[in-house]
């Protein structure tokens, strides 16, 4: 995948391989990419989201929420689209289902369908509000 706007293509990789059902894979594709944030140079916001994902250094969703954007002018809205997204990817695999619907709605709410993030969340929104 390539990178886009300095973005790093093993963030979408990883979670991709957070849905493996294999625990060995899971721990695996993890730590590939715990590594990968550790020897590379990135944006502070970068590397935020990249710890939030890993759940490194007690980031929090509300944390994430106040970096989304800090210093970014226009990236502020992508920031969030991408924090809402996160945040609604964690509840779900925590079981909370209608806060991660909350989240998904939210991220598609910043209007930025260039991101990946509201692509994956208007897909994940329709699978979750369709069962």
């Amino acid at each position: 995948l390539p990178s886009r706007e300095g973005k790093w293509p093993m963030i979408l990789l990883w979670w991709i391989g957070s849905a493996v059902d294999n625990r060995a894979e899971y721990e695996k594709n993890r730590k590939e990419f715990e590594e990968f944030v550790r020897r590379h140079e990135s944006a502070e916001w970068v590397r935020t989201i990249s710890w939030y994902v890993l759940g490194r250094d007690g980031i929090t969703g509300e944390y994430l929420l106040s970096e989304a954007g800090k210093g970014r002018d226009d990236k502020e809205v992508g920031g969030l689209c991408e924090a809402y997204y996160c945040i609604g990817e964690e509840l779900l695999a925590k079981g909370r289902k209608a806060d991660a619907v909350e989240y998904f709605r939210r991220s598609i709410e910043t209007g930025r369908d260039d991101y990946v993030e509201y692509i994956s969340s208007r897909v994940l929104l329709e699978d979750l509000t369709n069962e």
